[in-house]
C-alpha cells in the first residue's frame, strides 16, 4: 500500500503541536513583511561576542532573549560549522533548551548570524544551543523548485541566488582555518518529536509503528491540546510570518491532528526559511503550514518544549533541506477532506469525525487507517462479538467516486488500528497517491461504519457429503452444519454443486468458506483503472457461503482477463515468453455462492469420490 514512499526522515525538527484548526487554507500572494538585514559571515564569529535572539515565549509575538557566543564547531553534520551560544531569558533560564525554538534567529552586532537549531542530546543543566549559520539557510531559501513539481504544480518558487551560494563556499573554506576543532558528538536537532491530539492510545501506537518503519520519529501525546475539532482560528493572529514567529506544519487537522512546530528565521517577501535543520529530509515537498500560538513552554529536565496550536493556516512547506525548511505563503499544499460516520452506536456522544488530510504519499494512507481505527475505538469499543460493514466512497480526480465495501465478524471486539490498513478504502488511498502511471488527486473520502451486536452470526461446525461417490459431471449434494454462539441452536443448509467432468477415479475436495472472504483473481494492474476495478469488485455476497474447488491445471491472467484451465503444451509455450508483458499463470478455482441469512464464520472441507468414466 505504501509503495514508492518518500525517503526516510533523518531528523524531525518539530515540536508537539496539540490542536487543530478548521477552515480552508489561505495563501497571500503579496503583502508579507520583507526583512532586509545584514548578515554575519561564519569566519567573523568568535567566542565572547554578544547579541540576541527572537522567539515566541507565549502568544504569537516574538520576544527577545540574550545570547553570548561560546565557540564555533567546524564541519558539523554537513554544515560549514555550528555556532555555540549560551542563551539568557527568565523563562529559558528554567527550561534550558526547548523543542520548538528551532529556527529562532540569532543576531550578533546587529547582523543575522544564524538560527537556534541544535542542543545537547542528553540532559542539560545550562541553556547552551547550536546555531546553524545563516549562509546555507539563505542558499536554500533562494533555491529553485523544478518547474512542474508535483504536488505544487503549477506553482514554481523563485530562482536561485548564486551570490549567497558562493558566499557559503567561501565561508566553509575559511572555517577550516579559523574554527574551534571540537568534536560535534552529543548535539542533536533541538526539536525531535512530532505531536498528536485526539488519538486514542492504541491508534497512537499504530501510527508510531508505521512511522518508525518509515524512518520517522515517534508521535508524542499529552500536554496542551485544544479540544479535538474545536475552533482554534483567531482573528487577532498575525496575517503574515515574521522573524522569530512560531510556525506549525500540519499532517492532519480536525478531529484528530498530527503536527509540528518550530520558529521562523528569516522572511523575504512571501518566502521564509526556518528550523535550521531538516524536518523529514524530503527535499521539494508540500505540507500545509500556519502561524502558531504558543501557550507555554513546558519545562522538563530531559527536554523542554513549547505547547501550542496553529491559529491561522498560511502557506506551505515547499523545501525540506539539510540546513532549513522553506515555506512559501503563496503556495497551497493539497489536502483532502475525510469523514467517518459510525452507525449503530446507540447513545455514543460522538458519531461523526471530520478531518483534513495532507495529500502525502506516505502519510495519507497511515492517517486514513489511524483515523478510522481511532473513531471506532472512541465510539464503539466493546468486548463483545460484533458484525460490521465498512462502506466507503473515495472520490478521485478523473475517475469520479469509487464505492468500496468491507465486511467482517470480530470476536471479543473490533480489530485494532493496524487492521484497518488492509481495508479497501485505505488501500485505494495508498494506491492513488503511489501509483506509477499518473499524478492523481484525492478529492474526498467518506466512510460509513455500521456495527451490529445482535445475533447475526453462525459458525460452520462441519460439512457432510450426502453423496460420497458420484459420476463425473453429476450433481453432488453437500450439507453444511452451523451452530450459533451462546445457544443450542443448530442449523443445516443443503447445497448442490457439480462434480468435475474432467476427473475420474479420484477424490475431489470441496471447501466451504464465508462469502466476504473470497477475493477475485487478478493479475498485476497496468493502470489505475485496473486497481479500482479489483478493489471495487465483489466476488460473492457478504451473507453467503462459497463452495470452491481447485481445478486440475492452471490458467492465465493477462491484461485484466483470465482463462480457464489450459493444456500443458499451451502453458509451456507461454512460459518461454521472456518479455515483461508475458502473461502470468494462476490456480483456477471453481466457485459457487449460496446465500445465507446470517454472516458466517469458520470454514470446512469434505471429499467426494468421482468414479472412473464408463467405457
Amino acid at each position: 500500500m505504501f509503495q514508492n514512499a518518500r525517503a526516510c526522515i533523518t531528523a524531525l525538527c518539530t515540536l508537539v503541536v496539540f490542536g487543530a484548526w478548521n477552515g480552508q487554507n489561505v495563501a497571500h500572494a503579496a503583502g508579507a513583511a520583507t526583512t532586509n538585514v545584514p548578515t554575519m559571515a561564519l569566519d567573523q564569529i568568535h567566542a565572547g561576542m554578544k547579541g540576541y535572539g527572537l522567539t515566541v515565549i507565549r502568544g504569537t509575538r516574538p520576544e527577545r532573549f540574550e545570547v553570548e557566543v561560546v565557540g564555533v564547531l567546524s564541519n558539523f553534520h554537513g554544515l560549514p560549522g555550528l555556532i555555540l551560544v549560551k542563551v539568557s531569558h527568565p523563562r529559558l533560564d528554567i527550561t534550558k533548551n526547548v523543542k520548538g525554538m528551532s529556527g529562532s534567529p540569532i543576531y550578533l552586532e546587529g547582523k543575522l548570524a544564524g538560527a537556534y537549531a541544535y542542543s545537547p542530546a542528553s540532559f542539560q543543566v545550562e541553556p547552551i544551543a547550536g546555531v546553524t549559520p545563516i549562509a546555507p539557510m539563505l542558499s536554500e531559501l533562494h533555491r529553485p523548485i523544478a518547474p512542474g513539481f508535483w504536488p505544487l504544480q503549477p506553482h514554481v518558487a523563485a530562482g536561485g541566488n548564486a551570490e549567497s551560494t558562493a558566499a557559503w563556499s567561501m565561508q566553509s573554506a575559511a572555517m577550516k582555518q579559523a574554527a574551534l576543532h571540537v568534536a560535534p558528538e552529543g548535539f542533536a536537532p533541538a526539536g525531535t518529536a512530532m505531536g498528536a491530539a485526539g488519538l486514542s492510545p492504541r491508534s497512537l501506537a499504530y501510527a508510531n509503528e508505521v512511522l518508525r518503519a518509515g524512518g520517522y520519529e515517534s508521535l508524542a501525546d499529552g500536554g496542551f491540546a485544544s479540544a479535538p475539532g474545536a475552533e482554534t482560528l483567531r482573528n487577532d493572529a498575525p496575517m503574515h510570518f515574521e522573524n522569530g514567529s512560531a510556525i506549525g506544519v500540519s499532517y492532519v487537522r480536525g478531529d484528530i491532528s498530527m503536527s509540528g512546530i518550530g520558529t521562523v528565521t528569516h522572511v523575504e517577501g512571501n518566502k521564509l526559511c526556518a528550523f535550521g535543520h531538516p524536518m523529514m529530509s524530503a527535499g521539494a515537498t508540500a505540507f500545509p503550514t500556519g502561524i502558531a500560538n504558543i501557550e507555554w513552554i513546558y519545562a522538563s529536565a530531559q527536554h523542554s518544549f513549547k505547547m501550542g496550536s496553529i491559529v491561522r493556516p498560511l502557506g506551505a512547506l515547499v523545501q525540506d533541506r539539510l540546513s532549513a525548511i522553506v515555506v512559501d505563503e503563496a503556495a497551497v499544499a493539497p489536502e483532502f477532506p475525510m469523514q467517518v460516520d459510525i452507525v449503530g452506536a446507540l447513545g455514543a456522544p460522538k458519531t461523526k469525525w471530520n478531518m483534513s488530510v495532507t495529500e502525502d504519499s506516505f502519510m495519507a494512507p497511515m492517517i486514513a487507517a489511524t483515523a478510522l481505527g481511532n473513531a471506532l475505538e472512541a465510539t464503539v469499543t466493546e468486548r463483545r462479538d460484533v458484525s460490521w460493514k465498512l462502506h466507503a466512497w473515495v472520490k478521485l480526480e478523473k475517475y469520479g467516486e469509487v464505492q468500496l465495501e468491507d465486511v467482517g465478524i470480530s470476536s471479543g471486539g473490533l480489530p485494532e488500528g493496524g487492521a484497518w490498513a488492509s481495508s479497501k478504502m485505505v488501500k485505494l488511498v495508498g494506491e492513488a497517491l503511489n501509483n506509477p502511471w499518473e499524478h492523481l488527486r484525492i478529492q474526498n473520502v467518506r466512510a460509513e461504519f455500521t456495527v451490529a451486536y445482535v445475533d447475526d452470526v453462525m459458525r460452520v461446525r462441519d460439512v457432510e457429503a450426502l453423496d460420497t461417490v458420484v459420476e463425473p459431471g453429476t450433481p453432488v449434494r453437500l450439507r453444511v452444519h452451523y451452530e450459533q454462539k451462546y445457544t443450542q441452536n443448530r442449523r443445516t443448509q443443503d447445497i448442490v454443486v457439480n462434480a468435475p467432468s474432467d476427473v475420474a477415479d479420484k477424490d475431489v475436495e470441496f471447501e466451504i468458506v464465508p462469502g466476504y472472504t473470497v477475493k477475485p483473481d487478478s493479475d498485476e494492474p497496468e493502470s489505475m483503472r485496473d486497481v479500482i476495478a479489483v478493489l471495487a469488485a465483489q466476488e460473492a455476497p457478504a451473507r453467503s457461503v462459497v463452495v470452491q474447488r481447485a481445478q486440475t491445471g492452471s490458467g492465465v491472467l493477462h491484461h485484466g482477463h483470465k482463462t480457464g484451465v489450459l493444456p500443458a503444451f499451451a502453458l509451456d509455450a507461454l512460459k518461454t515468453e521472456r518479455h515483461a508483458d508475458a502473461p502470468g499463470t494462476y490456480t483456477v478455482m471453481q466457485r459457487r455462492a449460496f446465500p445465507t441469512d446470517r454472516y458466517v464464520v469458520g470454514r470446512g472441507k469434505v471429499s467426494v469420490r468421482v468414479r472412473a468414466k464408463k467405457p
